[in-house]
């Protein structure tokens, strides 16, 4: 939007739009089939980071498919924010990793589209050395990235 004008209010924050990666869906591959929403927000009652993720499916991060799919779903956090270049090579040694929880009981959940978990760690919500804004995020599950954008804020 221009001239100061928003689509909508800040909730503070970050928020990373992960865009399906370019791949031919296969049914022993999982895929994207539409963008997702990952949003960061400092938690203060524990001093961690809370995280927010869109699902495609209630079922989509349950137990049953993360074995199907040989392994949990996962985000990255890289040091760069190019979406030009292939995946870096630093992809083995991301800045962040943390594994996305497998919903235990997607049949009982509230409906919700959104999964949200709690994070290790705090992660550093500014521009800056540590900071992750500005940073290349990817979301993988079984070795594959499924979607990919950068970080900025919410």
């Amino acid at each position: 939007m221009c001239n100061g004008e928003t689509g909508r209010a800040a909730q503070g924050g970050a928020i990373v739009i992960l865009k399906p990666a370019a791949l031919s869906p296969t049914l022993a591959r999982p895929w994207l089939h539409r963008e997702l929403s990952l949003r960061l927000a400092d938690d203060a009652s524990n001093g961690r980071t809370m995280a927010m993720l869109d699902r495609p499916s209630q079922s989509f991060f349950a137990p049953a498919s993360a074995s199907a799919t040989a392994g949990a779903a996962y985000i990255l956090i890289h040091r760069s924010g190019d979406l030009r270049s292939n995946i870096p090579s630093d992809a083995m040694q991301p800045m962040h990793r943390f594994e996305v929880p497998a919903n235990q009981n997607p049949t009982a959940d509230s409906g919700s589209p959104t999964l949200p978990f709690s994070l290790a760690t705090k992660l550093n919500l500014y521009v800056g050395e540590t900071g992750v804004i500005g940073r290349r995020a990817s979301l993988v599950m079984a070795d594959q990235v499924l979607g990919e954008g950068v970080i900025g804020w919410n």
